[in-house]
């Protein structure tokens, strides 16, 4: 099954590289920018619809307010007519019946002016030939410093029954207080003082259309929707009415927006942030596993090359280096210079032989043989191996390791690993250096770390040492190092290489202290467990 998989991945990215894949969170942001903006003109339409209603129902009630005022000054109109009529009627009998009485029998002051409180009049006056007159004084209508409280009214009687005339005045307390309840200022007081009424006034000035469509002006300062009418023929009415609960809803629309704004930005970042987190590891996956099965690709295409290479070239190098070896044992006649010349050609075929032979070993797959082994151990091995060279070139060796350094893995392997490591150490090192190695335990990982000097290669191609046939030596095949990653890849460990000063090459190994599971990543390398 693994196979067929990598082989469908394989047809999936060719047919859509990765470069082309759609990116969800861009995707994403710009969903949420639409459903913002379909809120904001949702929310537009409600603060319009809002408004619409408002002014219509302003309209209105300032019909029923004008309605209500012209009824009540129609109604004041009669009834201050009517109390005029009934004033002037009673004023009118008041003076006949004194006209009456006084015929039969002439009033005098206090009889005239108890005449007056009887009948509720302020005073009379009865005017008589030669001069004479009777004064009677009625109610108490003047105030402490003899100022009439309220304006009286008078009526002047032409006597019927005797020459003279017959004054009389009147005024009431009451009627003066239902005239100003009729009275059309009083009315707009009393309007004013409703919920919901700023103010009401009657300008004294013909009605001009303030140009508005709506024909309500809404002042924000004071949140006040007002409204011109038509009132009489020279008069305006201005009815201002609280708007309120007009900005009070349009506030909570708005407020509302701001919060789903803000919420649909926030979980829309995050759900953004998730698809881009979630793209990225994907993509990273997919370019990883392209460029493993390139690599796969690749080595089996050297792979093949190098059976053909080992095929047609072993025996043809074999047949030379045994025809050099008899003719360097059997022509004694040789001179000492061809004779050094047959061996140079003899140490040229085994280096051919050795690049051969470690060509088929890097594209062939490794058996591994699980068994304990002592990475402390074998490193003290392999420096006791070299300590000759190390010796001679001068090269000054630091080696550190904790107690317990012992991990699962094919100990003949992990030893070629560490020979190739520490053999490049020691050949990049021809005129003295130092080599230090550090073995330490990191969780669930056995870390050993390598420094050594003598790197020739720039920073820019430090990451490829691990490659095939990458080498800055002239002598080298360029193998040692990718034999190694693959071994250590086997075993499920990883090697990373830095240089942190120049010509310093600082190499980290970390392998797994617990068996590597069966179908780990390294054996898409063409490494695997037989």
């Amino acid at each position: 099954m693994k196979p067929l998989f990598k082989r469908l991945a394989s047809a999936i990215i060719k047919k859509f590289p990765i470069e082309r894949l759609i990116p969800t969170w861009k995707g994403n942001f710009l969903v949420v920018g639409i459903i913002v903006a379909v809120v904001l003109g949702y929310s537009l339409w409600q603060v319009n619809r809002a408004q619409r209603v408002f002014i219509s129902q302003v309209k209105i009630d300032a019909q029923i307010i004008i309605e209500a005022i012209k009824l009540n000054a129609n109604n004041a109109i009669i009834s201050e007519t009517v109390i005029d009529e009934v004033v002037q009627s009673f004023l009118d009998n008041s003076a006949r019946f004194i006209d009456f009485l006084d015929s039969i029998e002439p009033f005098s002051v206090s009889e005239l002016s108890a005449f007056c409180r009887q009948s509720n009049l302020e005073w009379a006056v009865i005017y008589r030939p030669n001069g004479f007159m009777t004064r009677g004084q009625g109610q108490d209508v003047t105030d402490g410093n003899n100022q009439p409280k309220i304006q009286s009214k008078t009526y002047t009687f032409k006597r019927q029954r005797l020459p003279g005339t017959i004054t009389v005045g009147f005024s009431s307390p009451h009627i003066d207080t239902l005239k100003r309840q009729v009275d059309l200022q009083q009315t707009l007081e009393r309007l004013q003082k409703l919920p919901g009424i700023a103010y009401i006034r009657i300008e004294n000035t013909p009605f001009q259309d303030s140009g508005h469509k709506s024909g309500v002006i809404l002042h924000d300062n004071n949140r006040i929707a007002e409204t011109r009418l038509s009132f009489n023929r020279d008069k305006t009415l201005v009815v201002g009415i609280s708007a309120a609960p007009y900005y009070n809803e349009r506030d909570r629309l708005w407020t509302q927006f701001f919060f789903f704004a803000i919420l649909a930005g926030c979980i829309g970042a995050l759900v953004s942030w998730l698809l881009y987190y979630y793209q990225t590891a994907t993509l990273n996956q997919a370019l990883s596993f392209e460029r493993r099965l390139a690599r796969q690709q690749e080595d089996a295409a050297l792979g093949q090359a190098s059976a053909t290479i080992t095929h047609e070239l072993r025996n043809p190098l074999s047949a030379i280096s045994m025809g050099l070896q008899r003719l360097d044992i059997e022509a004694g006649e040789l001179t000492s210079e061809h004779k050094d010349l047959v061996n140079t050609m003899l140490r040229a075929l085994q280096r051919t032989n050795g690049i051969i032979s470690n060509l088929s070993r890097y594209t062939s797959s490794f058996k591994l043989q699980f068994q304990q082994v002592d990475i402390k151990s074998a490193i003290s091995r392999l420096l006791t191996l070299y300590d000759g060279m190390i010796s001679s070139q001068g090269i000054e060796v630091t080696f550190n390791s904790c107690t317990d350094a012992t991990i699962p893995g094919d100990q003949h392997l992990l030893e070629e690993m560490l020979e190739n490591l520490i053999k490049n150490a020691i050949e990049a090192q021809q005129h003295g250096g130092y080599i230090n190695i550090d073995v330490t335990r990191r969780g669930e990982m056995l870390a050993i770390e390598l420094k050594n000097q003598g790197l020739e290669a720039v920073n820019e191609n430090i990451d490829r040492i691990f490659e095939a046939y990458f080498t800055t030596k002239a002598t080298g095949s360029g193998l040692g190092l990718a034999i190694a990653k693959r071994i250590i890849e086997a075993h499920g460990g990883s090697i990373d290489g830095h240089s942190p000063h120049k010509g310093e090459l600082h190499l980290q190994i970390l392998l797994p202290l617990s068996h590597v599971r069966e179908g780990h990543d390294a054996g898409s390398t063409g490494i695997h467990d037989e």
